[in-house]
């Protein structure tokens, strides 16, 4: 798909649940590692093209002063171009034309502060030169926006919090709720219940028994539960 397709289809400019990412699963050839999630504070579909990209997202969703993440947000040409040519860079293109560029993750906080992220899987990206052009072209860009960009590597995430925080928002609606474990991974998806998420998986049978879940289901059943809770 070309870039003036999307602009014709004005990707980028909504918000929130509206939003579209400027380049979506599948548009692209290298989609082996791609992903499309929903949002599960909005139900908008989310395009993330790597699995760095899938492991962030989520690292910055379960923060609770999140208020939206746009994925592959799409920076002004006519800006990033001229960044390039001041930094004496080749833009990158396609076929000979110059080509919109996207920064991974752009993270809005309630308080409307943004941060922009660009996600590699390690370090060892910093040793092509032509990676790190694209990076400075990307950097500048958002500091000449006076929004603060960072840098992001897979492998310092810690995966044991990242799986922790996946398996308890896959119950964060009330009606995937189905036993007392489930009432238990949907409680902590809600702040209700609070636990070491980061130095092992989650033992929810003893956070069941614990926190007498297994009594409170017992006793009310997923019908009364689901119309309470929340």
């Amino acid at each position: 798909m070309s870039d003036e397709t999307r602009r014709r289809e004005k990707r980028c400019q909504g918000e929130g649940k509206d939003y579209v990412p400027w380049i979506k699963v599948g548009e692209f050839s290298n989609s082996g590692t791609s992903a499309i999630v929903i949002d599960y504070k909005t139900g908008r579909p989310v395009h993330l093209l790597s699995q760095g990209e899938l492991h962030w997202w989520y690292f910055f969703r379960w923060d609770d002063d999140v208020h939206e993440i746009r994925e592959q947000f799409a920076l002004d040409l006519d800006t990033t171009r001229r960044i390039a040519a001041a930094l004496g860079f080749r833009h990158p293109a396609e076929n000979g034309t110059d080509k919109v560029m996207t920064t991974d993750l752009l993270v809005i906080r309630r308080d409307g502060t943004k941060h922009a992220y660009s996600v590699k899987y390690s370090r060892k990206i910093l040793d092509k030169k032509r990676e790190v052009e694209k990076l400075m072209i990307e950097k500048k860009y958002w500091e000449s926006e006076g929004v603060e960009f960072s840098l992001v590597f897979s492998t310092d995430l810690n995966m044991t919090y990242i799986r922790n925080i996946m398996d308890v928002v896959a119950v964060y609606d009330k009606d995937d709720i189905y036993d007392a474990i489930g009432l238990a991974r949907h409680m902590i998806a809600h702040g209700l219940i609070k636990c070491d998420m980061q130095s092992a998986p989650l033992d929810y049978r003893r956070i069941v028994k614990e926190e007498r879940i297994d009594k409170i289901w017992m006793k009310k059943g997923i019908t009364s539960l689901q119309t309470e809770i929340l």
